[in-house]
């Protein structure tokens, strides 16, 4: 983004393939794409960057029962003008997104886990939720 003359980037078809690792692994894991068509973390990044519709996506999962009380770092993938972030429907705060020439597509919010749902929401300039996702 930083680059005005880079018109795009380049993704090894996407897909995760067999070939092109070291043993014991089977796949190459570069890919935005899994061996079974799983979109993962890096799909969604990918659509906040070049789509015009809304996304949003965070990670990482919700499940450390082991980590409780602990702090996650949760990164939102976003096109959104807003990101907010909830856990078990409690706010944890909006992150105003620097869309335009320096354009940031990520929220980054440290979150002290305990099990339930998470969920972010976007939010468009007039405040309204455009885009949703509960893990």
């Amino acid at each position: 983004m930083e680059r005005e003359w880079i018109l795009g980037e380049y993704q090894w078809i996407a897909f995760e393939h067999r070939g092109e690792t070291v043993w014991p692994r089977l796949c190459s894991q570069s890919g935005a794409i899994d061996l079974y068509l799983q979109k993962k973390d890096a799909f969604y990044q990918n659509q906040s960057h070049w789509l015009e519709t809304p996304v949003i996506h965070m990670l990482p999962h919700w499940n450390f029962p082991e980590r409780v009380g602990e702090t996650v770092s949760v990164w939102v993938y976003t096109n959104c003008e807003e990101a907010e972030l909830f856990l078990n429907g409690k706010s944890l705060g909006k992150h105003v997104m620097a869309l335009g020439e320096d354009e940031e597509m990520r929220a980054d919010f440290s979150v002290k886990y305990e099990s339930g749902e998470l969920t972010a929401k976007g939010y468009d300039a007039n405040g309204e939720i455009i885009a949703e996702e509960s893990i």
